[in-house]
């Protein structure tokens, strides 16, 4: 069996908690830009408007859209990340960048969404 990645482990409990935690009608979801890929396949996304950058997880509610970029202890931001994050925030759409479910979390409420419960 392969090895998580810490990034990954932390993305998990963050979607754990989402699915727990939120009130029913709000919507998250990962977009699936990461990974490799040949020249070809990543030119067609370009071409059908995939975006370097883009936070791992977004959660949507009460007309309102929060990002969240999940990074490992010692992780930091690419170019590309703070880009996108900075262009986000000024539209509007706050960014947490996560280095723990719990951090993330925290942040979602902080920033008034109404999580139900407590953490796991």
């Amino acid at each position: 069996m392969k090895r998580q990645r810490p990034e990954q482990i932390i993305h998990q409990a963050i979607v754990a908690h989402l699915r727990a935690r939120l009130p029913a009608g709000w919507l998250y979801w990962h977009t699936p830009n990461g990974g490799r890929r040949g020249r070809v396949e990543g030119a067609i996304f370009k071409a059908l408007g995939v975006r370097a950058g883009i936070p791992d997880l977004f959660v949507y509610g009460e007309g309102r859209l929060y990002g969240i970029e999940v990074k490992a202890p010692g992780g930091s931001l690419t170019p590309a990340q703070h880009e996108t994050i900075d262009a986000l925030v000024k539209q509007g759409c706050p960014v947490i960048v996560a280095k723990s479910a719990d951090f993330a979390m925290d942040g979602l409420k902080a920033l008034g969404v109404p999580l139900k419960g407590r953490a796991m």
